[in-house]
C-alpha cells in the first residue's frame, strides 16, 4: 500500500450487526483502507457461540430423558468444531490485522486500576459496578497495538473506531485525548452505520440480500405495518409508564443514559429468562426484567401482565417478522428513551 492511509477498527457490535455481509464490507473497505478487529472481539464471539450451543445441548439432554434420541456429537466436540470455523474465518478475513490482546498480570493490574478510578470506558457512575470490563480490554489492546507497532503505524495517518457502544461515544473526548497522548495518533469514534461514508457505493447488499429486502417489503402491506407500529407503541409504553392511573401514574423507572437497539435486544432476552421465575407474581421490579442496566433507576414495579404482553409481542416479531427485529429494537429504544433523565 503506497502512501499514508486510514485505519478502520471494528468493535464487536459492528461485527455482529453486519454478520451476514461482513466479508463483502471488509473487502470493499480494504480497497482504500486498512481494516482491523480486536482479538478480544473474536473471543467474545466465541463466548456467545459457547453459551448458545450450551443452551441447545441442555435442551437436548432434557429431551433425551423423555424420549429416545441420540446425541451423536458431544458438546465439547461440537463447540471445538464451531470455534475452529470461527477462528479460521477471521484469520482468513483479517490475517495480520487482528489486534492481539494481552492477558498478563500487568494488563490485569491496569484494568483494575482503571476500574477503581472509573476511567473510561468504565462508567463513571455510583451504581455502575464493573460494567465496561470488556470495553476496557478492547481499548487497551488498541492503545498497545498502535503504540508498539511503529512500522505498521507509519503507513497510517488517522484511525477510526466503529462502534455503537454508547460508552465510547459518551466519553469520546477523554478517550481521544488519551489515545493521542499514548500513541501520537488521532482516533475518531463513529457509529456503525457511518462506515458507508468510506464506500463509493452506499449499499453493499449481495443479490440474495436484495431479493430478501424486496420480498420483505412485499410481505408487509400498509395495514400490517400500521398495526405493528400501534402495537409496539402501546405495549412498550405500558412497559415503561403507568398510563391508567390519572392521579398517581408515571414512569416505572428512569434511565440516566440514552439507549439504542442493542440494549433493547439484551433486555428482551433477559425478560424471557426471568419471566418464568416470577410468572405467579402480580408485579415485578424493572431491575429484574431489564437485567444489567446499571443506568436504570427503578421507581415502581411493573404489572406482570404488561411484561407478558411485551414478551408476547417480542416473540411474535421474532417468529413472524424476524427480518424486522432491528427496526423493532430501534422503535422500542425510542420509547424507552422517553424515560431518560439526566
Amino acid at each position: 500500500m503506497n502512501g499514508k492511509t486510514k485505519a478502520l477498527i471494528f468493535d464487536t457490535n459492528f461485527i455482529i450487526e453486519n454478520e451476514k455481509n461482513l466479508r463483502i464490507i471488509t473487502e470493499k473497505l480494504l480497497m482504500k483502507y486498512v481494516v482491523f478487529i480486536s482479538d478480544v472481539s473474536i473471543k467474545e464471539i466465541l463466548s456467545q457461540k459457547y453459551l448458545e450451543l450450551k443452551k441447545y445441548y441442555e435442551k437436548a439432554n432434557d429431551l433425551q430423558k423423555k424420549i429416545d434420541i441420540e446425541i451423536r456429537k458431544s458438546f465439547v466436540e461440537q463447540y471445538e468444531q464451531e470455534a475452529n470455523k470461527i477462528n479460521e474465518f477471521y484469520l482468513r478475513q483479517f490475517g495480520g490485522r487482528i489486534i492481539p490482546s494481552n492477558t498478563n498480570e500487568k494488563t490485569l493490574q491496569t484494568v483494575l486500576d482503571r476500574l477503581y478510578i472509573k476511567a473510561p470506558p468504565f462508567i463513571d457512575e455510583e451504581k455502575a459496578s464493573d460494567k465496561g470490563f470488556k470495553d476496557t480490554l478492547i481499548w487497551l489492546s488498541i492503545l498497545d497495538y498502535f503504540k508498539g507497532n511503529i512500522a505498521q503505524s507509519k503507513q497510517i495517518n488517522s484511525i477510526v473506531f466503529l462502534t455503537n457502544d454508547n460508552i465510547f461515544h459518551k466519553y469520546s473526548a477523554v478517550l481521544q485525548k488519551e489515545f493521542l497522548s499514548t500513541t501520537g495518533f488521532i482516533i475518531e469514534i463513529i457509529r456503525n452505520n457511518d462506515y458507508k461514508q468510506f464506500l463509493d457505493d452506499e449499499k453493499i447488499l449481495t443479490e440474495s440480500a436484495k431479493e430478501s429486502v424486496e420480498v420483505n417489503n412485499n410481505k408487509l402491506p400498509p395495514h400490517t405495518i400500521e398495526k405493528l407500529r400501534k402495537d409496539i407503541y402501546e405495549v412498550i409504553t405500558k412497559l415503561c409508564y403507568e398510563t391508567e392511573d390519572v392521579l398517581f401514574g408515571g414512569p416505572y423507572f428512569i434511565i440516566h443514559e440514552i439507549i439504542e437497539g442493542d440494549f433493547v435486544e439484551s433486555a428482551f432476552m433477559e425478560m424471557e429468562r426471568t419471566y418464568n421465575e416470577h410468572m405467579f407474581e402480580t408485579e415485578i421490579s424493572p431491575n429484574i426484567i431489564f437485567g444489567d442496566w446499571s443506568f436504570l433507576e427503578a421507581i415502581h414495579n411493573i404489572p406482570i401482565e404488561n411484561v407478558e404482553r411485551a414478551i408476547e409481542l417480542y416473540r411474535t416479531i421474532k417468529n413472524d417478522y424476524k427480518e424486522y427485529l432491528i427496526q423493532f429494537y430501534n422503535a422500542a429504544a425510542a420509547i424507552f428513551n422517553e424515560n431518560y433523565k439526566d
